[in-house]
């Protein structure tokens, strides 16, 4: 004959309480959690340092190409607003000067350049005055513009002896969890403006400060530094 304390556990039912499974259930929340803000965490970092590569690839892309085809290369910046919309940013090579009348449609490049009609549709760009325009039509030494193709409608912004130039590199986004910044005024739209490079290699800015790139999260804390050196254009990441 079986004890009597063994019978009675045959007949009970084997499991966990409510209690247990509660515990179990809780811990097995907080490491998910835990799980979840880390790998939040380093995709946010994989951002930046991608955004932080691609640009000081293109910076340093614009600077050889300075250098090899002996042309001024200019690196533009640009974000919409204060909170860092379609922060850009894009590469432009000068391709001669204005020659004609100040504030003109027709711009006379001075020489002859292009076959007819090769640049039609295309975006020229004012590199002096930072403006742009959709070209109508060209002969083999001028270019006509859209006037509404000019940014603003600007007719003045073609001025004789202003360089323009064509893109040479596709326009690059920085991913929308991030933007460009300035730590003396955060609350402005802080894209830098502009960086030239010499076809010597130089910037700019040879004999004064240099360039400095700041790249932020818009939501969290972590940020990154270009430098563009000013006498030698060299392009360095922070440390």
């Amino acid at each position: 004959m079986q004890p009597e304390n063994t019978r009675r556990a045959k007949g009970r039912q084997i499991g966990f309480t409510l209690l247990e499974l509660l515990v179990v259930m809780a811990i097995m929340v907080l490491v998910m959690g835990t799980a979840a803000a880390a790998w939040l965490g380093i995709a946010r970092g994989a951002a930046l340092r991608g955004a932080v590569s691609n640009l000081h690839r293109v910076l340093s892309l614009a600077r050889q190409h300075a250098m090899t085809y002996g042309t001024m290369t200019y690196v533009f910046f640009r974000q919409d607003d204060e909170n860092g919309q379609n922060a850009r940013y894009w590469v432009c090579a000068a391709s001669g000067r204005h020659y004609g009348t100040n504030g003109v449609l027709v711009l006379n490049a001075g020489y002859a350049r292009w076959t007819p009609d090769t640049l039609k549709g295309g975006t020229l760009y004012n590199l002096t005055d930072e403006s742009w325009g959709r070209v109508r039509n060209n002969d083999e030494k001028r270019v006509v513009l859209d006037e509404e193709g000019l940014r603003n409608g600007r007719r003045n912004c073609w001025n004789a002896g202003d360089f323009f130039g064509w893109a040479i590199h596709e326009r690059q986004y920085l991913p929308p969890t991030l933007m460009f910044y300035n730590t003396d005024n955060p609350s402005a739209n802080n894209a830098p403006g502009r960086i030239v490079f010499f076809p010597d290699g130089t910037t700019e800015g040879a004999g004064s400060s240099d360039y400095v790139i700041r790249i932020k999260e818009k939501l969290g804390s972590s940020h990154a530094e270009i430098t563009v050196r000013a006498l030698t254009g060299l392009v360095e990441v922070a440390d």
